[in-house]
């Protein structure tokens, strides 16, 4: 007997647009505070450590992006909280517009990454 065909994706399935990466831990600047991530990709970010009173659906920027917060770089993203929980002190953002330095910046940490995956 055939097995049907459905339209359902399986249910470990990523349907991600964008690869998340954990590496480098990056640090960026959202209302002032500066916080770590826990991983990030070109669409968006987990933060940890967060204190503040965003809630799911929150329009928020994120100001500045770097690998410390000694080498912050002034961006203008603008984002959308899609998860938050206040008691462990996460948010997950996700990128309505990177504007051109943002896009630079996680491109070359990205780049970065790649390069040093590369097999010798």
């Amino acid at each position: 007997m055939a097995t049907p065909v459905t339209d359902t994706p399986e249910k470990n399935e990523n349907r991600r647009e964008h690869l998340r990466a954990d590496d480098p831990v990056l640090v960026v600047r959202v209302d002032g505070k500066t916080y770590k991530t826990v991983n990030w990709s070109m669409g968006g970010l987990l933060i940890e450590g967060y204190k503040g009173g965003l809630t799911t659906g929150a329009l928020v920027t994120v100001a500045a992006i770097g690998e410390t917060t000694k080498n912050l770089t002034d961006v203008c993203i603008r984002a959308r909280v899609i998860r938050s929980d206040q008691e462990v002190g996460y948010i997950a953002v996700n990128f309505l517009g990177l504007d051109q330095s943002a896009f630079g910046l996680l491109r070359a940490f990205t780049d970065v990454k790649s390069s040093a995956r590369s097999p010798y």
